[in-house]
């Protein structure tokens, strides 16, 4: 066992003439590496912090194929829950609360670079800070040996730099592992930018020279409101290595065949969850079979849960209730263009604990802006939304906040900075359907349940925007019109 554990991935050997190390990645099909930990994000205002919010993480990867050189074909999975919510092996109806689900293909080289299987771009970590997807355990060495103290940059298109430094050894849990150092950030974190957010990224990697698996990973991700001087809001991620092995025979095609049905499944609904139509609910309908079948003719592996609740992700797509509370969105999927049928999202009204479906909400203009509650531009953003929405008079427009985690004290404290007739609503931070990725972000969606405006940020061309698309799109006089035309609206 312990040959075999010698060269799995990231294997580290002690070179010749000190303490060096040589990293290569060997892997070696049927290896499943299981990590689990926890996830914090902290926001914080004028007076410290204003929120926080812990989940549990656990991600796995498995081997499933490797080539003439090396290069490993394998699956991913990470979930995230919230805090005391038991992951139990379900039964067939059994509702399972995560918060996100995540299975997906990447490809490993020998030194520790990853990338999509889908499309070879290189796995990085996103500079929003948070991603449905957790591989930083993946660690990309160089291919000659390293030492204590040495430093080195790599580079990736469109992102900035990132930064190493190996800060020789140190003991987690007993176990002697070399320590690594990582750090990327945006290029205008070490100035203040009006109007501009930055970020920030480390992380520290412990990887065992016995066994050559990274053996806990911590990373702080800082996000720097424009003009600030410190952080506004943190993410903290922790988690240990649990399991290091390898299978073979049922036990291993077992794995396989859940972790690719739930690859599959997800791909199909992060597909057609977003259109509408006959047609792709009758895919849905598909991929809930497929998941059924699997779960009652494979035998149950640990990943079982995961794929109940994309079959229930699955089965809530086609109840039209909230499927986001199941997964987070792909980060592949196709944003919503200006002129096109609007594409699903669903977010409950903190007032009244009721879900708001852009989907059920047909026949009614909509004007959503994403916003965070601490932040001047938000509010400003909102603000001249509520002037915008007011200015149509009687068009029947239901404006909507939409912020992360509010409760009634969120609320209070937003209509008493912004007076006016909307709601506010908790959704997710971050939606790939509309391209939002950052706060404010003012979305512009017509009674006939087309988008017409999709608009980033607080600058001084949003209130002529805002109006002309309104008056074009919204107002009564120019309804019917917009229901028949989806032309490109966007100056």
């Amino acid at each position: 066992m312990m040959n075999t554990l010698a060269c799995m991935a990231l294997g580290l050997v002690i070179a010749a003439g000190g303490e060096q190390w040589t990293i290569r990645a060997r892997w070696l099909v049927g290896q499943e590496v299981s990590y689990k930990g926890s996830i914090v994000e902290s926001g914080f205002g004028t007076a410290g912090a204003t929120y926080q919010q812990p989940v549990q993480l656990e991600t796995s990867l498995l081997v499933l194929d490797l080539n003439a050189s090396g290069i490993a074909q394998a699956a991913s999975y990470t979930v995230t829950k919230m805090p005391d919510q038991i992951l139990s092996s379900p039964r067939a109806g059994e509702t399972q609360q995560f918060r996100s689900v995540h299975f997906d293909m990447v490809k490993i080289d020998l030194n520790g670079l990853a990338t999509w299987a889908t499309n070879d771009a290189n796995v990085l970590l996103p500079s929003e800070g948070m991603a449905p997807w957790e591989l930083g355990f993946l660690v990309e060495m160089p291919k000659r040996p390293i030492k204590k103290g040495e430093r080195w940059v790599t580079r990736r298109p469109g992102q900035p730099l990132i930064r190493y430094q190996v800060h020789g050894q140190e003991s987690v849990r007993g176990i002697p592992c070399v320590k690594v150092k990582m750090r990327q950030e945006s290029g205008n974190w070490s100035k203040r930018d009006v109007g501009l957010t930055a970020w920030r990224s480390k992380t520290t990697a412990w990887i065992d020279p016995k066994t050559g698996f990274t053996e806990r990973i911590e990373r702080l991700f800082e996000v720097r409101k424009p003009a600030d001087r410190e952080p506004s809001r943190r993410i903290e991620v922790h988690y240990d290595a649990i399991s290091k092995l390898r299978y073979h025979g049922p036990i291993f095609q077992d794995r396989q065949a859940d972790l690719v049905a739930g690859f599959e499944a997800q791909r199909e609904l992060d597909r057609n969850i977003a259109a509408a139509g006959p047609a792709s609910r009758r895919k849905i309908e598909t991929v809930r079979s497929k998941l059924e079948s699997v779960m009652n003719n494979v035998n149950k592996t640990p990943y079982r849960p995961a794929i109940a609740a994309l079959k229930q992700r699955a089965t809530m797509a086609l109840e039209e209730t909230d499927p986001v509370t199941l997964s987070v969105r792909s980060r592949r999927r196709s944003v919503a263009k200006i002129g096109s049928k609007a594409k699903s999202l669903v977010v409950r009204n903190a007032e009244t604990d009721e879900s708001l479906s852009v989907r059920k909400m047909k026949g009614t203009p909509l004007v959503l802006v994403f916003v965070d509650p601490d932040s001047d531009l938000s509010l400003g953003a909102l603000s001249l939304a509520v002037e915008s929405v007011k200015a149509q008079g009687d068009q029947g427009i239901l404006l909507v906040a939409i912020a992360n985690e509010v409760n009634a004290t969120t609320v209070k404290a937003m209509h008493e900075n912004v007076p006016g007739d909307y709601v506010v609503a908790s959704g997710p931070v971050i939606d790939s359907s509309y391209g939002v990725d950052a706060r404010p972000h003012t979305i512009i969606i017509d009674a006939a349940g087309y988008l017409r405006g999709n608009y980033v940020g607080f600058g001084p061309e949003l209130p002529s925007e805002l109006m002309s698309t309104l008056y074009r799109y919204v107002t009564v006089e120019n309804l019917s019109r917009s229901a028949r035309k989806s032309e490109t609206f966007l100056r």
